[in-house]
């Protein structure tokens, strides 16, 4: 068993459990549909951070040699796995509540969502730095500017500049699927 096979599992579990609330979200959401007005944002950020959990876990397995079985890389991924649960679980209301519009419910809760999935991709773009020892200048704008369009989603008040920071991102990932990255 390599470092990373020990290492990843739990990295896997947290990820499969953030995956699985945002689905079940989802799903609550759709069947509640004429209870519920979904709008735009809700679904938004569901998109960015499904997307965003599916890019992480690549760039796991990009850095999966550079893993080490220590306790600090154990609470790292417990942290790091933990913040994307929180955000997962920050998009849609809980079951039973009573929420009518999910765009009223997104301004209430993107800020930590959002602030918790910049956390994580900081830590990982700096983990990235400091291993691979590459990141170039561009790298850094580049990453730069996604942690502060997700900054500009989660502190901004005017609804039509967070649905324009979300489909920047969004479209920011689509852009790396096309580079084959």
């Amino acid at each position: 068993m390599t470092e990373f096979e020990f290492v990843f599992p739990l990295f896997a579990l947290l990820i499969g459990l953030s995956v699985t609330e945002m689905l079940a979200g989802l799903a609550q959401a759709l069947k509640s549909k004429r209870d519920i007005h979904i709008g735009w944002l809700t679904p938004l950020l569901g998109t960015l951070i499904l997307i965003n959990l599916a890019m992480f876990w690549q760039g796991s397995w990009e850095i999966r040699h550079s893993i080490t079985a220590t306790s600090a890389s154990l609470l790292l991924v417990l942290v790091v796995g933990a913040a994307y649960f929180l955000a997962a679980s920050m998009v849609f209301p809980s079951w039973g509540s009573h929420v009518r519009d999910l765009d009223d419910h997104f301004m209430d809760n993107r800020t930590v969502a959002l602030l918790a999935i910049a956390a994580c991709n900081l830590v990982y773009f700096i983990r990235v730095a400091l291993i691979t020892h590459v990141a170039s200048a561009w790298w850094w704008v580049a990453n730069g500017i996604f942690i502060g369009l997700l900054l500009v989603a989660a502190l901004e008040r005017r609804r039509q500049i967070i649905v324009a920071a979300l489909w920047a991102l969004i479209l920011a990932h689509g852009a790396l699927l096309v580079a084959g990255r």
